[in-house]
Order: structure tokens, then sequence, then C-alpha cells
């Protein structure tokens, strides 16, 4: 899926730290598609095409990844609460656009921030609304971490900068306990859409529109790195029977990423779920130049069959319902 994680904001994602592969293709073959050399441009680069292909083109057997010095010395640490999930969202690409890049830079709304609190017993949620959590790595991670303190400050309520491991762990912790937290109010839809940095407040505002008309729960952490949002539903019931108030209100969230000059994934990958809104987002040439690229590959389509890829016609958005179907299709 060329997933990132938390530390995607200064190190990218899967794509940036592989060399080469050995894949097997749909005919039995082994191929060796990259680089083991620092440089290498011969030919189509398969390699890239190849991760983030959700297995629709070959299976992946062997992987050559590049290695990064281990972190040494200090990891300063910043967590800074605001008032809304706006001023959180300026304060981070006011970091973007200073050219600092942190190791991490997440941000909680409000629902996710009560639930992770909850969760690890750290009471974040009286103080403060949205919170932002800033680590620097590296070199000259001391002298980041203040002139990022000095961007964020004066946006937020409170903003404190720490040198103690042990703070700091406990913070990153409330992070990546926030997912489990939710999972334990019930179940889950986790959605994932990324925006241009810069429309990363106004995407907010539209989750959070969206669920005051369709009175649902959404808990939207964030990549504010890189404007990775993760609108994650919880309700009541079953996941393998989830209620039309909240495909519908997925369904809107897709349209508004795409709205804002985003894209329906930026990590989890299209799958099942989001294959008929390609070519919304692709457009009809595009997606049949994929199509056709997934055929030289997998010419008897008997890799991840169905996966990506809408069995029909591609048909632009007009509604989430109209777009998906019946759940049963899906």
């Amino acid at each position: 899926m060329n997933a990132g994680g938390l530390l995607c904001a200064k190190y990218g994602v899967t794509r940036e730290s592989v060399l080469a592969l050995n894949v097997v293709l749909a005919s039995g073959e082994l191929m060796e598609v990259g680089h083991r050399t620092v440089k290498g441009v011969t030919g189509y680069d398969l390699c890239a095409l190849m991760i983030g292909s959700e297995g629709t083109l070959g299976i992946i057997v062997e992987a050559t990844l590049k290695l990064r010095p281990a972190i040494t010395g200090e990891v300063p640490t910043i967590g800074a609460y605001f008032a809304g999930v706006r001023d959180a969202a300026d304060a981070s690409a006011a970091v973007t656009a200073a050219g600092i890049r942190p190791a991490i830079m997440e941000l909680l709304d409000r629902n996710m921030l009560v639930a992770a609190s909850n969760a690890t017993g750290v009471d974040l949620a009286s103080q403060g609304n949205t919170y932002l959590l800033i680590q620097t790595d590296g070199a000259d991670a001391r002298g980041e971490a203040e002139r990022i303190l000095e961007l964020v400050a004066p946006l937020a309520t409170s903003a404190e900068l720490t040198l103690d491991p042990e703070s700091a762990a406990t913070l990153v912790d409330v992070r990546r306990r926030g997912f489990p937290a939710l999972e334990a109010m019930g179940a889950m839809l986790v959605e994932d859409c990324a925006v241009p940095r810069s429309r990363m407040a106004d995407m907010f505002e539209r989750v959070e529109a969206i669920a005051a008309k369709y009175d649902v729960f959404i808990a939207c952490p964030a990549h504010a790195g890189d404007g990775n949002l993760h609108p994650t539903f919880v309700f009541e019931g079953s996941a393998a029977a989830v209620p039309d108030e909240i495909w519908q209100s997925a369904g809107e969230l897709f349209e508004a990423a795409l709205e804002l000059g985003g894209t329906l994934s930026g990590e989890h990958g299209i799958g099942l779920l989001k294959r008929r809104w390609l070519g919304a987002e692709l457009g009809d040439t595009q997606l049949a130049l994929q199509r056709h690229i997934k055929a030289v590959f997998d010419p008897k389509g008997i890799l991840n069959p169905g996966k990506m890829f809408p069995q029909e016609h591609p048909v632009s958005p007009s509604g989430f319902r109209e777009v998906y179907g019946s759940r049963a299709d899906n």
C-alpha cells in the first residue's frame, strides 16, 4: 500500500526506503526490479510501480532496503494545546512553511484526544480541544525544536518542550494508543485521505460539519507533516454491518478531499471500498491506462482480483450511495 507512519513527516513512505525487489509474476517467473546501487535510472521504475500496487501486479518475495544511521542524541518533543483544530492545523502549516522537517508531527482532534486520555490515564483532554505532537531528531534537533516552539506557541493555548526521554515517550505513546482507544469504544471504520497541507484546516472543518450533519461520531487524527488525515467512525454494532449514515458520511468525506485538491488515500490504499472513486480522481484516460498496466502484468486477472479497479466503466461521483451502490456489492 506504500504506507507511512508517525515518522513519515521526515522519512517518507515505504517507497523511500526500498532499493530493489524480487517479485513473482502471474506467470510464475521471478523478476528482479530496482537497484542495489545508490543511483540507478535504467528503464522504467518498475520497483516504484510495485510498491503500492496492493498485490495486483506481482507477489513481492524479497526486498532490499536502505539503511540509515541509528538516531543518537537528544530527541526533543513538543506538546502543544489549542482552542480549536484550525489553530493547530495552522501551526503545523507554519512549521512546514518555515522549511523545518520534524521527525514526527501529529495532530489529535478533540474526540481523539478524549479517547487517548481515557485509554492511557494521561489527562490531556482537560488542557485543550486539540493537541499537536512534534518531535525532532538529528544533529540540530534542539535548535529545530526551539524554532518550532517559537512558531507554534503564539497560536497555542499552551506549549512546552521536553528533553526528557521518558516524558517524550509518554507523549508519543498517547498518540500510538489512540486507535486502540477508539476500538474499545465500539466498532470502527477507519478512513484515509490526504489534502495539501495548506488545506488541512479546511478538511478538518468539513469532517466536523459532516459529523454534525449525520449525527455520527468521527475522531480525526492526522499526520500533520504530510496532510494525511484518518477520519475514524465509531458506532454501535459490528464493522460487518456498517449503518447507512456512516457510509453516506464516508462518501461525503471522499468528495470533500477531492474538492480540496486531495487524494482518496494517503497510505491505506484503494482496496475494495474506494475502487469506484478512482475515475473521479484519476480521470478516464489515466484510469484506463492503469487498467492496461494491470492487464500486462496479470492478463488472466489472478492477482488480487477485484482490488483497486472497478469492474464496470468508471463513473464520476454524484453522491455516495449512487456511486457505491448497496453495501452487499462492496
